[in-house]
């Protein structure tokens, strides 16, 4: 299950991380140092899996509850998947 997807059906717009400063083409001549050599930055890490919820400063109460009931549904039907076949 896709949650993006998912989201964008209940008409809720989501988005991918920004690609991290050290990735941009801008700055491949500048040298990046990573926290441990031969791990991936965090950063990095985070554009692979991270996802950005509506946050704008108009964002009301309402579309805001709309929001996490929508996304905590999808993630309690995903974490219900994973368990199905060990419960069986």
């Amino acid at each position: 299950m896709d949650i993006m997807q998912e989201m964008n059906k209940q008409g809720i717009e989501t988005r991918l991380l920004w690609n991290p400063m050290h990735c941009q083409p801008c700055f491949a001549d500048y040298d990046f140092y990573a926290h441990t050599e031969g791990v991936p930055a965090i950063s990095e890490q985070l554009f692979q899996s991270g996802l950005c919820l509506p946050s704008t400063t108009s964002l009301t109460d309402v579309e805001l509850s709309q929001v996490v009931q929508t996304l905590t549904t999808i993630i309690s039907g995903i974490t219900k998947q994973k368990m199905e076949p060990i419960m069986q």
